[in-house]
């Protein structure tokens, strides 16, 4: 008898708690969550500039699932993959700034040059 006394002390003691988790599941699940903030292109560039290109990688990408039209976006993860020798990604990505903003206007003309140089010499060609 002692246990089942035990038994309905310990589920009557969880009730209360079963009821609050409850509860506050629902208050938890009518509150927006609010995402991480996009990286900025600064956090990118020092990400590569530490060495760190997966994880520029995947700023990068979070920020051209958001911004799929910004050229300045795909020119820097043309950099990116240029960096990580992925050259065939990094030409398609530079093309692709180029067409939604001819000229590259926000990237200075030697850092253009530089990519370009970088992606002409990839011995194996790639495309």
């Amino acid at each position: 008898m002692a246990k089942i006394k035990s038994a309905s002390l310990l589920t009557a003691g969880l009730a209360p708690l079963a009821v609050v988790l409850l509860h506050s599941g629902v208050i938890f699940a009518d509150t927006p969550v609010k995402p991480d903030p996009e990286p900025t292109i600064k956090q990118i560039y020092s990400a590569v500039e530490a060495g760190h290109l997966d994880q520029a990688q995947e700023m990068i990408t979070r920020v051209l699932k958001a911004h799929p039209q910004s050229a300045k976006a795909h020119y820097v993860a043309a950099e990116v993959d240029a960096r990580q020798q992925n050259y065939g990604f990094a030409r398609k990505e530079l093309a692709l700034a180029e067409k939604l903003a001819p000229g590259l206007p926000f990237a200075s003309a030697r850092s253009v040059q530089k990519l370009k140089q970088q992606l002409a010499r990839d011995p194996a060609g790639h495309r």
